[in-house]
């Protein structure tokens, strides 16, 4: 756990690093972290949260069709 780094703000950087697949992943590296899953809650920002892990995935998938 980085203390410079929110709860909030490291559940963005999760969502974008294209290393979970859905919230509960998130959550579950969260708490791995010391980071409070907690934090994550609402359906407007699992909303945020989910287009990003979806948009990171995108990311990922075009990535390796090129290779």
């Amino acid at each position: 756990m980085d203390p410079k780094v929110s709860a909030l703000e490291r559940a963005f950087q999760l969502a974008s690093s294209g290393r979970v697949a859905t919230v509960h992943d998130l959550k579950r590296q969260m708490d791995r972290e010391g980071y409070d899953p907690y934090v994550v809650r609402g359906p407007m920002l699992k909303s945020q949260l989910k287009n990003r892990i979806k948009a990171a995935c995108g990311r990922h998938q075009a990535s390796t069709d090129l290779k």
